[in-house]
């Protein structure tokens, strides 16, 4: 690892997903990020902040977690936690760069592992005064069915395609780096609620004549959702997500959002099938599983399409 020294650096990690989240995984992202600093040591020209964020009455649940997987992490950096009155997940990221002293600001969630070598890697593009942004690569944690359902068939990609070409999904809110200056100037827009609208940030980006990176080697791991209805929900909520994305595309008629919402089902359905089938083996997916792991798959997806169909003709 080269003992170049690191820009001063803000990591603001949300807590809106820790009531959503399996037991342990706050305490997994902890441990990691404690073990993410540890390594940098001695390397920062200042020494790092870490801003734990929620939208209220979180603090002695996150001293709690803190207390039992995050003990150095006070020795290792400023650590604050903050409470941002109602704000939704990507309310809590901006209130963190608005809050961020220093010229980088890391997102991640209270709920992804930082892989070894991550922090180094998301902050390297940087080096470059053009590039006012990089996203790293998130993968699933793969254990059981539901796991495997979820790494081959959800939003994110496999370790093994981390380097291949990628035509959607460059970008993810739980690993993702900004010049604080450039993002609270630009900030990255959703609905309510939301998750999504990285990609009309980065087309953002480009518009303004800056540059962004894309680092796979700065890796998270992502849990699995907990449970296979809680998968078919998600399908739900990012419905609402992928409507708001479709009116940033341009056509913002009713009819317009119903062609964008079916055309968004038939590209994921059509995904689905082959990579069940063809990368099953990456995550050791018995072949019998593949028919209930597509009917899964099938039921989160339907579950986006009507939910961004119910948000097309209703507004």
């Amino acid at each position: 690892m080269s003992a170049d020294p690191l820009p001063p650096v803000t990591l603001a990690i949300e807590w809106a997903n820790a009531r959503d989240t399996a037991p342990g995984c706050v305490g997994r992202q902890m441990e990691a990020l404690q073990s993410e600093l540890q390594r940098c040591e001695g390397r920062f020209s200042e020494q790092p902040v870490v801003l734990y964020l929620h939208a209220g009455d979180c603090e002695a649940e996150i001293r709690r977690e803190l207390a039992s997987h995050g003990t150095k992490l006070a020795d290792l950096a400023e650590l604050r936690i903050v409470a941002i009155a109602g704000a939704d997940y990507l309310g809590l990221k901006r209130a963190g760069v608005g809050l961020a002293r220093t010229g980088i600001t890391l997102f991640s969630d209270c709920d992804v592992e930082p892989q070894k070598g991550w922090l180094t890697e998301l902050l390297a593009p940087f080096a470059d005064p053009d590039v006012v942004a990089a996203a790293g690569f998130t993968h699933i944690a793969v254990d059981g069915m539901l796991s495997k359902v979820c790494a081959l068939a959800w939003v994110y990609h496999l370790p093994s395609e981390a380097d291949l070409p990628l035509r959607r999904n460059r970008v993810y809110a739980n690993n993702f780096a900004v010049r604080s200056e450039y993002f609270r100037a630009h900030p990255w827009l959703a609905p309510a609620g939301g998750k999504k609208g990285g990609t009309p940030f980065l087309r953002e980006v480009e518009r303004n004549g800056k540059r962004w990176a894309r680092v796979t080697r700065a890796r998270m791991l992502h849990p699995p959702h907990r449970s296979a209805w809680r998968f078919v929900q998600r399908g739900w909520e990012a419905g609402h997500d992928q409507d708001w994305v479709a009116r940033q595309k341009g056509d913002s008629t009713r009819l317009g959002r119903v062609k964008e919402a079916f055309h968004h089902f038939k590209v994921n359905a059509r995904r689905v099938l082959p990579r069940l089938v063809t990368k099953r083996r990456d995550v050791s997916l018995p072949l019998w599983q593949v028919p209930a792991a597509l009917c899964l798959a099938l039921a989160h997806w339907t579950a986006t399409l009507v939910a961004e169909l119910s948000r097309a003709v209703r507004r």
